[in-house]
């Protein structure tokens, strides 16, 4: 690898690790709207959710952005909200066509939501698949997987998990989640997201969301 390309490559991880770190700071403003803007254009865009499951194209990031994360504009009716995520442990990889990139963190966090949730901690892992779109990088398939979700007062290993059966018909995922797991003590921790490997050229194989 000459200068020039471990340069570029060294760049390019730097902007997938701002590209997450600005959707984690709209995340716990509650700007989804922003959040979209973080995405790509293509028909193809995925996101998968935890427990809600899985949201397909530009109609599905509206589902999910705009319409599961309803948090009123105005700032009397924010109060008391935060969703806030701390980004650790990535692991990067870029194509050698540089065409996309695939990578994963932890993320422990802390969440509050007045008349919606208790207090609680949030843990998850995320697994996503980037792609250039006119010279920029882009989120184009969004994996976020749930470790656990417990109020801040209990143990981890006391909570029973149960399906998202709560969201009306306009916001329903598209498809139900690939993968489900959450914290208990009668489960191993499975290195979910797989960690990625170098690669040249993407394959539809490897990605995180099918």
């Amino acid at each position: 690898m000459t200068d020039r390309e471990l340069l570029r490559k060294l760049m390019d991880i730097h902007e997938l690790k701002q590209l997450m770190a600005r959707y984690e700071y709209y995340h716990a403003g509650g700007l989804h709207r922003e959040c979209i803007g973080l995405f790509s254009q293509r028909d193809d865009v995925k996101v998968e959710i935890a427990n809600l499951g899985i949201f397909d194209g530009q109609e599905g990031l509206e589902r999910f952005f705009v319409g599961a994360n309803t948090f009123a504009e105005d700032d009397d009716e924010r109060k008391g909200q935060m969703h806030l995520h701390l980004l650790t442990t990535p692991i990067i990889e870029i194509a050698g066509d540089r065409h996309t990139a695939q990578a994963i963190w932890l993320s422990p966090g802390a969440e509050s939501a007045p008349g919606k949730m208790e207090d609680s901690w949030c843990w998850v892992k995320y697994g996503i698949d980037f792609i250039q779109e006119n010279g920029a990088w882009k989120f184009w398939h969004f994996h976020m997987y749930r470790i656990f979700t417990v109020p801040y007062n209990k143990s981890w290993a006391d909570v029973e998990y149960e399906d998202a059966r709560f969201l009306p018909e306009p916001i329903r995922p598209h498809r139900p989640n690939s993968y489900r797991w959450e914290y208990s003590r009668d489960s191993a921790f499975e290195i979910v997201p797989r960690i990625p490997e170098p690669y040249e050229h993407w394959d539809d194989s490897m990605s995180y969301v099918p």
